[in-house]
Order: C-alpha cells, then sequence, then structure tokens
C-alpha cells in the first residue's frame, strides 16, 4: 500500500488537481493513513526498527568477499556477484529466497535486489550467500 502527499504554493495544488482522478486515495488508504496519524509513536519505533535492520543487513553484505553492495535509502538493498550473479539468483530460489533480477536495467547489469526482512530472514539470506562463495 503506498500513499503520498503533496506540500506546495496553492496555484501548484489547483493546476495538480485538475489531473487528478477522483479515486485518486481510497477510502481504505484515508482510513490507513489516519491510523498511521494516530499512532504516530507505533509507526515510527516501526521504522526506526526497519532502518536499523538495513543497516545491520548492509554492514553484514559488505563482509560477504565475492559480491558488491550499493548503499540505499530504501527497504532494499541492490548488489552484484558480477558474473555470477545468475548463478547465486539460482542458489536463492533454490533455498527459498525470493529476490529480485534487476539485471534487465542497462546500469544495473548482473545486479541483483533484495529487500530487509526481518532478523531471522536476514540471518537466513546472508549464511546462504556465505554457503554460495564457501
Amino acid at each position: 500500500m503506498r500513499f503520498g502527499y503533496l506540500v506546495s504554493q496553492p496555484q501548484n495544488v489547483d493546476e495538480i488537481r485538475k489531473v487528478q482522478t477522483i479515486f485518486n486515495t481510497s477510502i481504505m488508504v484515508q482510513a490507513f493513513v489516519m491510523t498511521m496519524l494516530l499512532n504516530k509513536d507505533v509507526f515510527l519505533r516501526h521504522t526506526a526498527a526497519a532502518v536499523a535492520l538495513k543497516q545491520q543487513l548492509y554492514k553484514d553484505m559488505l563482509q560477504i568477499e565475492g559480491i558488491k553492495t550499493m548503499p540505499s535509502s530504501t527497504n532494499f538493498l541492490t548488489f552484484t556477484a558480477g558474473g555470477r550473479s545468475p548463478e547465486l539468483f539460482e542458489h536463492l530460489k533454490q533455498n527459498d529466497i525470493a529476490i529480485r533480477d534487476v539485471g534487465a536495467h542497462p546500469l544495473l547489469a548482473e545486479h541483483l535486489r533484495v529487500s530487509v526482512g526481518s532478523v531471522e530472514q536476514n540471518s537466513f539470506f546472508i549464511d546462504t550467500v556465505r554457503r554460495f562463495f564457501a
């Protein structure tokens, strides 16, 4: 579920509203956002925990010889094993780890993408990548 908001000058908002559909934000998304705002502290703690998990996963990936991991401000990390990326992708798939091959993008040839998971999921991912290079 995604949602966003706009902060701008009134004349910009007026122009954007001209092309905005009436179903731009569903009632469900609006209710979810209201719940988030009413429970902001819970969601901020969750966000901080997710950021910490990503930072730890990034540090762990930097320690694995054979892959290069890109810094990220998202909930996923992009990495490459060079020419071995397709083989690593299959190894992870065989171990029930779902990652995305983003190598079709011209700037990301031979790159893969992993989403940040729980402590246990991230540890399993790291252990599985280490076994691949062992």
